[in-house]
């Protein structure tokens, strides 16, 4: 009992202001003015006009027959319209089907693009450092085929 004491005086102020939210939201309609609003409606329903106000521009046969102005019933059509607009295409983070792959092995050095930045063909998304046994296989094929050429420049 001694718990439940300093608990419920906790909970007395906030239920006390949760009450009183509930009683304004479920009487709200008798706590708006009902008599403006029934004035309005009656003087509309009376005259034959909506309580929106409405501008009408009346035009004389001569101001149309000057503006060269012809007026038609409207008939469905289709109508086609195209609007450029700029975007992103982005792919849910963890769920790619857009892999980038090396063809050797090696470690991520440093990180030149991150997502949604706008890169052009060819810009860096990343360095590797290369750790792979292929690689130098074939770093070492290469430099033996140019020394067997007689290719000492350097220079392709």
């Amino acid at each position: 009992m001694k718990r439940t004491l300093p608990i419920l005086k906790s909970l007395i102020g906030p239920a006390i202001v949760i009450g009183v939210v509930v009683a304004l939201w479920l009487f709200r309609d008798r706590l708006v003015s009902s008599s403006e609003l029934s004035v309005a409606e009656a003087t509309a329903s009376e005259t034959g006009k909506s309580t929106e106000k409405q501008t009408v521009l009346e035009i004389s046969p001569q101001a149309r027959k000057n503006l060269g102005l012809v007026s038609k019933p409207a008939k469905p059509q289709e109508y086609w319209r195209s609007v450029l607009i700029p975007g992103e295409i982005a792919d849910r983070p963890g769920i790619s089907d857009r892999g980038v792959t090396s063809p050797a092995v090696g470690v991520v050095t440093a990180i030149h693009a991150y997502p949604g930045d706008t890169i052009r063909p060819g810009e860096r998304l990343f360095t590797l450092r290369l750790f792979s046994e292929y690689l130098q296989a074939t770093q070492t094929q290469l430099f033996k085929a140019r020394q067997g050429n007689g290719d000492h420049t350097g220079e392709d």
